[in-house]
């Protein structure tokens, strides 16, 4: 369950593209303004502190091996979002995140429930997830670009996350919205 919550939080960020195109400004500061409050909310539960609402939900949603210690994720996360809307034109932008937001929150979870068959370069990673990826990327991205760059830059965006890369939530948009800016 702690998963679920988890990646129902990563899953929020499908809200990020339908805002921006409401309010660029108003988004970009919101999630700045966000990505702070996350630091200091964290920065404070590290040193003992107890705020009744935000250790609640921290407490869902971190692993075990991060109750010890900063968890990242979060923020890296808010910072592949920050930059894919501040490096990218809107339509890219939006795609890279919709495919972060969405599709590495899919791998996650098949690769967790169903993942039988490790990808040799990368342990850590199923080829389950890497196929519930490329997938989901490939809706996501369907429903911005045309048929066959929403094909191609899904393979992309399905590769960079199979990378044994730690801090996946900034080079899947990052990584993504860059083979975008070239191929549009």
């Amino acid at each position: 369950m702690q998963e679920f919550r988890r990646k129902g939080v990563h899953v929020c960020s499908v809200s990020v593209p339908f805002l921006a195109n409401v309010s660029y400004l108003l988004t970009l500061k919101l999630l700045i303004i966000i990505t702070i409050l996350y630091t200091f909310a964290e920065w404070v539960r590290l040193n003992g502190i107890r705020i009744p609402v935000l250790n609640f939900i921290t407490r869902l949603c971190v692993r075990l091996g991060e109750r010890r210690r900063f968890a990242l994720a979060p923020l890296t996360l808010s910072s592949g979002i920050i930059l894919s809307l501040i490096l990218f034109p809107k339509l890219i932008a939006c795609t890279a995140i919709m495919i972060v937001a969405c599709a590495d929150s899919m791998a996650t979870i098949i690769g967790m429930f169903y993942g039988r068959v490790k990808l040799p370069y990368n342990r850590k990673k199923s080829m389950e997830g890497s196929v519930a990826f490329f997938l989901t990327a490939f809706v996501c991205a369907f429903f911005y670009l045309p048929l066959m760059t929403a094909l191609i830059v899904s393979v992309v965006s399905c590769i960079i996350e199979t990378l044994p890369i730690e801090f996946d939530n900034i080079t899947i948009p990052l990584g993504t919205g860059l083979f975008l800016g070239l191929i549009i």
